[in-house]
This record gives C-alpha cells, structure tokens and sequence, in this order.
C-alpha cells in the first residue's frame, strides 16, 4: 500500500498543474495495479480492482492511464518509502 500511494505522490508531482483533467480516484487505481504487479507474486487485474470502485472506469482506461503513470514517472518503480526503513530498523 505504501508503495501504492508513493507512486502518486510521484506522478502527482509530474503531472503538468494546467491539467484540467485529473481523476484521483482512476490515478490511485492505476498506481495500485503497478505497484501490486511490482511487489506481489499474485495480484488483482484491472477488472478485480474496478469491481471495488462499482465498475466506474473501463478495462482500457485503467490501462491506458496504468500506461500514462508508468510513462511520467519514467518506470522508477524501485522506490523505498519511508515506512520500508522504519520496518527494516525496528526488526
């Protein structure tokens, strides 16, 4: 989850501000997706997590924004929020 919303952060600071257009909720679906992809063995496709949000968006629009975030934060997946840290020196 932490590498979920560490991607937005990302991608919402890249994002140009003059985009008039900027649907938070298919951003956060679309980061989730890659960073599921990214870390976990098994994971949830774009129609499992669009079921969760009352099937608001389309299989190829959550896709191509998937697509759209991967392009703007120039596939910098491996990332470590800060959460990563504090785990590692508490264990």
């Amino acid at each position: 989850m932490h590498h979920a919303v560490y991607l937005m952060d990302m991608y919402s600071s890249k994002v140009p501000k003059s985009k008039s257009k900027y649907d938070t909720l298919l951003v956060s679906l679309a980061c989730l997706l890659i960073s599921t992809k990214y870390l976990q063995m098994k994971y949830p496709g774009a129609d499992a997590l669009n079921y969760h949000v009352n099937n608001c968006y389309t299989y190829d629009l959550i896709i191509a924004t998937e697509e759209q975030v991967l392009d703007t934060i120039d596939w910098q997946l491996m990332v470590y929020p800060v959460y990563d840290f504090v785990r590692l020196f508490i264990s």
